[in-house]
């Protein structure tokens, strides 16, 4: 939260305002009401870790299409699907790496320096990170 406001977000955003007002009960009832949402949307998944699986994405047009819905109704984003070319998508797979050792501006250049897809410092010396390995996005 404290990134939001060094990067003024909560100047901009009805999003940010209404995360600032919103008490942790409301909040972890929010995240239920999506969670349970991804679970009606596809519930042929078992095993739920908290992700839907369209990794076949020839198959899983529909289920993409009732995600961003599912996201519109519930941010209040308008999802058009004519904006959005869905066919002829392709699943990328990259590769999740976590350093837990000492800290350090060297180490955390070096790490900086592969290109991560994203990067997170998730604890004081652990930085979970993604690499664009073994595909690349064009």
């Amino acid at each position: 939260m404290d990134w939001f406001q060094f990067l003024d977000a909560g100047e901009r955003t009805d999003w940010w305002k209404k995360l600032q007002e919103i008490s942790v009960i409301d909040l972890i009832k929010e995240i239920d009401t999506l969670i349970n949402g991804l679970k009606n949307i596809h519930p042929e998944n078992k095993k739920w870790y908290g992700h839907i699986d369209i990794s076949d994405l020839k198959n899983q047009k529909q289920l993409l299409i009732s995600f961003l819905n599912l996201l519109s109704e519930l941010t209040g984003w308008n999802f058009e699907s004519k904006n959005w070319v869905i066919d002829g998508l392709e699943t990328y797979k990259f590769t999740k790496k976590i350093y837990t050792g000492t800290k350090s501006n060297k180490v955390f250049l070096s790490l900086w320096n592969k290109k991560p897809l994203s990067l997170a410092m998730t604890e004081g010396s652990t930085i979970q990170y993604t690499l664009e390995k073994p595909n690349k996005i064009p």
